[in-house]
């Protein structure tokens, strides 16, 4: 499945009184306007090696001055280090807000997509302005339902179909739905080919993530890294006892116990 690579919409003429503070503290929560910059950042600093103060003034649709503004906020906050009218870096705590900003758009943009069948480029923008606004409860239902679409074998893939038909065939105001359940058996997920945990994976080979069956304290904090249906893992190498893992998730580098890995179930890439 396509990464996350969106740009945000731009914010043009954007008065300064709009950025809401994110002085003080790390881990002050920032508007949703700054965490638009803090997902710019991210992806200037993949495609280009660097985020320069111009390049986000024009992939953002901003005169310099707002991006200087916005930048120095963010870095009071912690997400980045700021070297004055050149270049933003994100910390490791940026890096985390970027991933869990990302993931939540994929899985948004994903919904948005194949369920609600909305057309891409709609998708992706509603995805950019939801991402901001939903809380982490949401996020995780959200998912669930991803996840159930996806794999249960008493009618996800059916429910979705069922769903997308009555849309084509809706008539005035109500749906006029005229379809009956398929009564072929679906095979366990875990045997089709290609199913396995994420733990089984070795060194150079990558899987996208079909489902997380961990607690849910990890099961937050993975979905909080951007590790969600679809997401593509490349396992980067492993410890020399075998443990920890470590990996390769939306342009960054992850570690995770073997145990944590081993509740990730992905479809390995290039299975026959």
């Amino acid at each position: 499945m396509k990464q996350h690579t969106s740009v945000p919409q731009p914010q043009k003429n954007v008065p300064h009184d709009k950025l809401a503070k994110a002085g003080g503290p790390a881990g002050q929560s920032v508007s949703s306007i700054l965490e638009e910059y803090v997902e710019t950042i991210a992806q200037l600093s993949q495609e280009k090696g660097a985020a320069r103060v111009r390049d986000i003034a024009t992939m953002k649709g901003v005169k310099q001055p707002t991006v200087i503004g916005a930048l120095r906020r963010l870095e009071r906050a912690g997400l980045i280090t700021y070297e004055a009218r050149e270049y933003a870096a994100l910390t490791d705590q940026g890096r985390a807000l970027a991933r869990k900003l990302m993931g939540r758009h994929e899985i948004l943009a994903r919904f948005l997509r194949e369920v609600l069948r909305l057309k891409p480029e709609h998708a992706d923008g509603q995805a950019c302005i939801l991402e901001h606004h939903l809380d982490s409860e949401t996020v995780e239902r959200l998912t669930a339902f991803v996840e159930f679409t996806s794999i249960c074998p008493r009618g996800g893939q059916t429910f979705v179909k069922r769903f997308q038909e009555c849309l084509e065939t809706m008539s005035g105001e109500r749906p006029q739905c005229h379809v009956t359940a398929a009564g072929n058996p679906v095979k366990c997920v875990l045997d089709r080919p290609g199913v396995m945990y994420l733990s089984e994976l070795r060194p150079g080979e990558a899987g996208s993530v079909l489902q997380l069956r961990t607690d849910s304290g990890l099961r937050k904090r993975l979905i909080d890294m951007g590790i969600i249906p679809g997401t593509r893992i490349e396992v980067a190498r492993l410890a020399p006892l075998g443990d920890p893992v470590e990996l390769r998730v939306l342009g960054y580098r992850l570690t995770l116990r073997l145990s944590e890995a081993a509740g990730i179930l992905v479809e390995k890439e290039g299975h026959e």
